[in-house]
Formats: structure tokens, sequence, C-alpha cells
């Protein structure tokens, strides 16, 4: 499983702990309002939201003692489980980010002393047979396709990357001044046809 997919799936399950956590504690509160103070839903409902929120807007009606000691475990509990909740989600997208970051920048320096390669664009089904032949006759290539979703399957050591293969400055990025060969193999013959004559228009290649 790639390191992107991981990452995805790792934030997927942090939020919806945390709207499943969001959800119980609203529920929590509102019910709470409404049995302790007898408050209706909508009234329950808002100082559950502005208690967990700490907007600081007050109370709705007066409280009692013991919505005031209720008011005060709502904020123990809620407000730290939901910053608690949000803190860990920034730090899992901000570490997935650098992650990320730096593994790009590791392909792009194995693209760069890349001579002699193959760049398949477009990793279609016809592009991942070519790729794959190719691979297997010993042949370095660079996959690229404006998908990213695509390269979900594809081995993790293989040079892929994600771009716009009918713009010059993408296929320079691939490496195409030291590049034995470009491959257009999407889906669309306009595309394909578009690919090449942008391969032909760079001057050193």
């Amino acid at each position: 499983m790639h390191l992107d997919t991981l990452i995805r799936n790792g934030l997927q399950q942090k939020i919806g702990k945390l709207l499943v956590m969001l959800a119980v504690i609203t529920i929590v509160g509102t019910l709470g309002y409404m049995w302790l103070e007898g408050w209706g839903v909508t009234e329950s409902l808002y100082m559950t939201v502005i208690t967990l929120s700490t907007v600081g807007f007050g109370e709705v009606h007066l409280l009692s003692t013991a919505g005031r000691l209720f008011t005060t475990f709502l904020i123990v509990t809620g407000v730290g489980v939901v910053a608690y909740s949000f803190g860990s989600i920034g730090q899992y997208l901000i570490s997935g980010v650098l992650r990320g970051t730096l593994r790009r920048r590791r392909m792009q320096r194995k693209i760069d002393r890349l001579s002699g390669h193959v760049i398949v664009c477009g990793y279609g089904r016809v592009g991942r047979r070519v790729t794959l032949d190719l691979e297997q006759q010993g042949q370095e290539c660079v996959a690229v396709d404006s998908n990213p979703e695509r390269f979900r399957s594809a081995p993790e050591e293989r040079l892929n990357v994600v771009g716009d293969a009918t713009i010059d400055e993408e296929l320079t990025g691939c490496g195409i001044e030291q590049a034995r060969g470009v491959v257009a193999a999407t889906g669309s013959d306009a595309t394909n046809t578009f690919i090449t004559l942008t391969a032909r228009s760079i001057p050193s290649w």
C-alpha cells in the first residue's frame, strides 16, 4: 500500500472518529440541558454548541447549580476532546504533507539522474502494459498521468509523476532531455498527438 494511501486512510479514520465524538458530545449536552434545565431542543442544542465552541456568548437562560456543574463537565470533557482531535488531525496533515514533499523530492532527484529512460505518458490500461513490458526488458521508465488515482496500484519504487504531459515543463521535469523516447499512451488520440508535438517542440530533445 502506498504512503499516500496510508495517509489518506489514516486521515479518514481520524475525521470519522472526530465526527462520532462530536455527535456524541452534542447529543449528551443537548439531552443534559433538556433534563436538568427543562429547556427545549433548540435552546439546549444552542447552549451545547456555544459551550463546545467556547465563543463566550453567555448562558441562554440563568443556569441552576446542576446546570452549571454540567456545563463545567461539558467544557472539561467536550472542549478538551474537540481540541485534541483537531490538533491531532492538523499534526497528521502536516506530517503527511511533509512526507509527501520529501517523497516527491527524492523521486525528482532520481529522475534527474536518469539517462536513456522512457517517459510513458498516460497510465491507463495501455500505459501500464507498456511500462511493465519495458521494465521487464530492463528499461527504466517514468510514468506521467494527470490522474493520481491511476498510480494507486503501481509499485512504490516506480517513478510516477502526477502532471499534464501536454505541458513542456512537465516533460522537462520527467527528464525528457536525457530520455531515450516518449510513449504517448493516453486514451485520447488528440491528446497523444499533442504530447508528441509538445515533445518535438522541446529544443534539446
